[in-house]
């Protein structure tokens, strides 16, 4: 509950706990703080997040990859934007199980 969430372009990643906070037109992002890296705090995520709207607009990519995805909010962000199959893969077991946690939480399908 201490992570405040974090708005970058129209995204909004969250814990739970500001589920309310989500303002009209954000695609929202829940990622719980936990053993894999990657809750949006972190400014090049953030950077990412920001970028992957404009790429999107300007390229209408197909597919995506997300490599060392850790908790997934880069390839959650992306096939919720852009409604594309995301291959997003991690060297970490962990990280593997809470991306696919975290898919399943965002109503992701295919990651």
């Amino acid at each position: 509950e201490g992570l405040k969430p974090v708005r970058a372009g129209r995204f909004f990643v969250h814990g739970a706990h500001d589920r309310r906070k989500r303002r009209s037109g954000e695609l929202a992002i829940e990622i719980e703080a936990g053993l894999a890296f990657g809750t949006g705090h972190h400014g090049t995520t953030a950077g990412c997040l920001e970028m992957l709207e404009k790429v999107v607009r300007r390229e209408h990519p197909r597919n995506a990859l997300d490599l060392g995805t850790g908790s997934a909010v880069l390839a959650i962000a992306v096939a919720k934007l852009a409604h594309i199959p995301v291959l997003a893969t991690d060297i970490d077991p962990v990280a593997v199980r809470v991306a696919a946690a975290n898919a399943r939480l965002n109503h992701v399908k295919g990651l």
